[in-house]
């Protein structure tokens, strides 16, 4: 407001006594300049538990407000055609974008300040799109419950943390934290939410799973900082995809870590480091179904542990002894001789390659030899065949794709 009252006062005391024709267009852009942050649209007023209906046209956007008050839950369910491309943000009462996604049936939320909410809703552009949709949405203050739930809970700190999975197909999953009788934290999904000391979230399984849940329910503290906490995983279902880990500090108010998404693998617990926290281990799946089947995709293994509240990969622990030169020249011997000669064309004509090398290349980069990576695939490359170049820039282009890789090159600058 200040900001703003300076430069209003500054152009009147320029346009009385300096150029007032220049001064005065100039104050009638700043004006233009500040609606278009600010578009003076009409705010469509909701009221709770009912319903809104409207309609829309392609890439228009209508705006919603909700008067909320701190610390209520509210859920906001939409009703449109399924091939309707919606997005929607929410806006808290100081402006700051709080929510954001498209395509949801049901969007919960909880508000932290009260005041009024902001809901823009849009239709994005689509090619067999035109005219205007129907779409009807309302919000309620009820959580809603998937229907024949398996339920599973924890009590700690305080804190009741309740899982709800849909005994039906392709059901409905939620998990909430709650305190006091109020949502603190509350997540939907279609695949499964699992606590991740507790057998039961893994179907069958393997020595290694059931390690990491008795190691997850040993350590009430798995961040190592002192405060407790509870890991969550969600898996969305598929033959082998997609798997994320939730961790959450339930100390006087909860911490929530940011999620990590290991893709087509899920995350184990594998130690614990000297500060008491965990050590996990996935592998990475960037490189899964490039150039070759899933089966023959190369995943490398990666060793995480918390620093300063995240998960970053432990490069001491990941860094391993080379193979000997020896060993590794035999080894590119016995690919190279599978290569045919055929050049390689890019990663949309993957046929010319008849064997996957680069699962090699990946263990030496993640067991901190890079140059011996790329010298390996010096080796196995017949001089005679065509596109070396090429390959080595989609694997480079590809691999900078891991979110696993991006933090690791950031932690060797930092060392």
């Amino acid at each position: 407001m200040f900001f703003r009252d300076f430069i209003v006062n500054s152009v009147f005391f320029l346009t009385k006594y300096i150029l007032p024709t220049f001064f005065l267009v100039l104050m009638l852009f700043l004006t233009s300049f500040a609606s278009t942050i600010n578009p003076p649209q009409n705010k469509i007023k909701l009221q709770l538990n009912q319903p809104t209906s409207f309609l829309i046209g392609v890439e228009e956007q209508k705006i919603f407000a909700l008067e909320l008050k701190q610390d209520e839950y509210i859920e906001i369910v939409f009703l449109a055609n399924e091939g309707l491309d919606l997005s929607f943000m929410l806006y808290d009462p100081l402006g700051k974008n709080v929510l954001a996604g498209g395509n949801d049936e049901s969007i919960p939320f909880i508000a932290k300040e009260q005041g009024e909410y902001i809901l823009v809703i849009k239709l994005n552009k689509s090619q067999k799109l035109t005219g205007f949709h129907k779409v009807t949405l309302q919000y309620g203050n009820e959580l809603s419950l998937p229907e024949k739930a398996k339920i599973d809970s924890r009590k700690i700190n305080g804190y009741f943390i309740k899982i709800f999975n849909s005994s039906e197909t392709e059901g409905q999953s939620l998990f909430f934290i709650e305190k006091d009788g109020k949502k603190k934290i509350v997540l939907k999904g279609y695949g499964s939410f699992y606590f991740c000391d507790d057998i039961k979230g893994y179907s069958f399984p393997t020595i290694n799973e059931k390690r990491s849940v008795r190691l997850m329910k040993s350590a009430l503290d798995k961040t190592g900082d002192g405060v407790p906490d509870i890991a969550i995983g969600y898996y969305s279902g598929g033959a082998h995809c997609c798997f994320t880990t939730l961790f959450f500090e339930l100390g006087e108010i909860i911490k929530a870590i940011e999620p990590i998404d290991t893709g087509h693998a899920n995350i184990l617990a594998i130690g614990k480091n000297s500060g008491g926290g965990l050590l996990l281990e996935t592998v990475d799946t960037t490189f899964a179904y490039w150039l070759t089947s899933f089966g023959n995709s190369p995943f490398p293994k990666v060793i995480l542990e918390f620093h300063k509240g995240t998960l970053r990969p432990n490069l001491n622990l990941m860094r391993k002894s080379a193979p000997s030169l020896s060993m590794l020249n035999k080894q590119a011997k016995e690919v190279k001789r599978l290569m045919n000669l055929s050049p390689y064309e890019g990663e949309s004509k993957s046929g010319d390659l008849e064997v996957v090398f680069w699962d090699v290349m990946l263990d030496l980069i993640y067991r901190g030899h890079e140059e011996l990576a790329y010298q390996y695939l010096d080796l196995v490359w017949p001089l005679e065949k065509p596109g070396k170049s090429l390959f080595l820039a989609d694997f480079k282009r590809h691999l900078a794709l891991s979110e696993f890789w991006q933090m690791m090159k950031s932690d060797k600058r930092t060392d």
